[in-house]
Order: structure tokens, then C-alpha cells, then sequence
């Protein structure tokens, strides 16, 4: 009623300030609507509906104030908003380390999270993102790998809430990528595991199996098994172009099968090598006969020798 009366006073204030040029034509009628009014607003007019909106942001930012908590070396451990009716948080709040690093970031509507929601490692780097609605997680929750890396983010899961609860697929990688297990949820509840190992895949079931001992009249009987499973390192060739020097062939020494059959190798400079045999006949030297000489014998007679 407060809030109504001021609003009204405002107007009645812009409306004698800045005085508008109106007409109202009363006209008279058998009808049940007596009157009909005509009310030309102009720019004067135009300006106090635009202070009174001013007004009511004014109004709103007052219902809310500044909160802040301090560590002992005079550092901010907390910035946020709190309404000052209720002392419930709103907004945008950021809690610190000692040394002035982020540790988290969360929205607040009414007291509760409502949106997303940012936690970092020590070194800066985010460690994971989610989304509340009504104070539950509601939506994708990302979570990454550690690195000394700075802004590095290497998924290591990924899955989806539904009011508080893990519904659907989820995934945990490595730090190169792979998958090394993927898991559906149903309302919160794990249904599949899929484990991916160096030699072996393993796999888990849940089912649900009616049993009116427990308080829910049924539990999840679980099922396991492997099979064999080769991991695929894939390596990262770059292309790159290999030279290799080409060296000169050496012609090969022939090589004497015998005495009368020599084989001989010629070379062809990277050729088809063809061998051609190559035959010496050699012939059994007979002696070559002396030369006659003249010789004179003792009596004096000449001999042929």
C-alpha cells in the first residue's frame, strides 16, 4: 500500500509540474457507459513516466545490498548480494582463496542457485561447470582434466542432470580424448558401464528385480562381463619427405667357377643384371720345338742338332 500511494503521489507531482495539453469530451448516451475520455499525452508527460520507471529501478536496487567477507591478510573471501527483507543471497557471488584466486562462482534467485555455477583448480584453469535450477543441478555438468597449462580444458566427464538427478549418457575421457567409459542413468540410477581397458572391454548391468523384502519392493541385480580388446594407439606421423643418397654400385670382381668356364658380372648402373658367360678355351700348350743348330763335331763333320 506504501509502494502504491508513493506511485500515485509521484504521478499526481509530474502531472501538476508539467502540465499537459488533454480534452475529455463528455458524451452524453442512452448507453450504460456514460462517459468517454480522450487523453492526449505529450512529451512533458512522456518525460515523468520515464522518472517514474527510473524510480522503481531505484527501488529495486535498495532491496538488495552489498556483502562482503574478508580473510585475516585483508584479502575478499566473499562478494555477493543479500535482500535486505529476507538476508537471503541474490546474484552473482564469487568466493576467493587467500591469495586472491577464484574458487567458485554461483548465481542465487530467492536464496537458491538458479543458473550456472563455475569451480577452478588452484592454478586459475575451471575445473567444472554446472547448471542449478531451484537449488538442484538441472542440465549439463562439465568436469576437466588438470593442467599447468593456463585456460587449458581437457573434458575428463560429461553428463546431464534432470532435477538433481543424473539422467541419460555420461562420458569420462582421457587427457588425449579417448573414452575410456561411457554410462547411462535413468532418474539417478546407473543402468550400463562401459570400461574400455588396454586388453579388454568390461561391461556392467543393472536390472531391476522386484523383491518386497527391501523397502522399495525391488533391487538391481547387476550382470558382468568381457571380451578381448586390442587399444589403438594411433601415432602421429608427420609427412615429411625421406632422401636417401644414393650410393654407386660397385662392379663385382669375377668370379672363376674353373679352370676352362669363367662367369662375369658387368655392372649396369640400377639395370636388370644379365650375366653372360664367357668361355676361354685354352688349349694344352705343347712344347714348341727347339731350333736346329749347326754344330761340328770333333772328326770335323757338321751336325744338325
Amino acid at each position: 500500500m506504501m509502494m502504491l500511494s508513493t506511485l500515485t503521489s509521484i504521478i499526481a507531482m509530474s502531472i501538476k509540474t508539467y502540465p499537459c495539453h488533454y480534452s475529455i469530451s463528455i458524451l452524453k448516451r442512452k448507453t450504460n457507459i456514460p462517459f468517454e475520455y480522450n487523453i492526449k499525452i505529450n512529451k512533458k508527460m512522456k518525460q515523468a513516466f520515464i522518472l517514474l520507471l527510473l524510480f522503481l529501478a531505484s527501488v529495486t536496487s535498495k532491496a538488495q545490498e552489498k556483502y562482503t567477507e574478508y580473510y585475516s591478510n585483508g584479502k575478499i573471501r566473499v562478494s555477493g548480494f543479500v535482500d535486505k527483507n529476507t538476508g537471503k543471497p541474490e546474484g552473482h557471488w564469487i568466493t576467493y582463496r587467500d591469495d586472491g584466486l577464484k574458487i567458485r562462482e554461483e548465481n542465487y534467485k530467492n536464496g537458491l542457485k538458479e543458473g550456472p555455477e563455475y569451480t577452478y583448480f588452484d592454478n586459475g584453469n575451471i575445473s567444472t561447470i554446472s547448471n542449478y535450477r531451484n537449488n538442484l543441478l538441472d542440465g549439463y555438468r562439465l568436469q576437466y582434466h588438470y593442467s599447468d597449462k593456463k585456460n587449458s580444458k581437457k573434458l575428463y566427464y560429461k553428463g546431464f542432470y534432470r532435477e538433481g538427478e543424473e539422467d541419460g549418457m555420461a562420458y569420462v575421457y582421457e587427457s588425449d580424448g579417448r573414452i575410456i567409459s561411457k554410462r547411462r542413468y535413468e532418474n539417478g540410477h546407473q543402468v550400463t558401464d562401459t570400461t574400455y581397458s588396454y586388453d579388454k572391454i568390461y561391461y556392467k548391468t543393472w536390472h531391476r528385480v522386484k523383491d518386497t523384502s527391501y523397502p522399495y519392493n525391488y533391487i538391481y541385480k547387476v550382470t558382468e562381463w568381457s571380451e578381448p580388446y586390442k587399444h589403438s594407439s594411433t601415432k602421429i606421423v608427420q609427412n615429411k619427405a625421406i632422401t636417401q643418397k644414393k650410393t654407386p654400385l660397385k662392379p663385382k670382381q669375377v668370379r672363376i667357377a674353373d679352370q676352362h668356364k669363367t662367369k662375369q658380372i658387368v655392372p649396369n648402373n640400377g639395370k636388370k643384371k644379365q650375366s653372360s658367360p664367357s668361355f676361354n678355351n685354352t688349349r694344352n700348350k705343347s712344347e714348341t720345338p727347339k731350333k736346329s743348330k749347326l754344330k761340328v763335331a770333333e772328326d770335323g763333320s757338321i751336325r744338325l742338332e
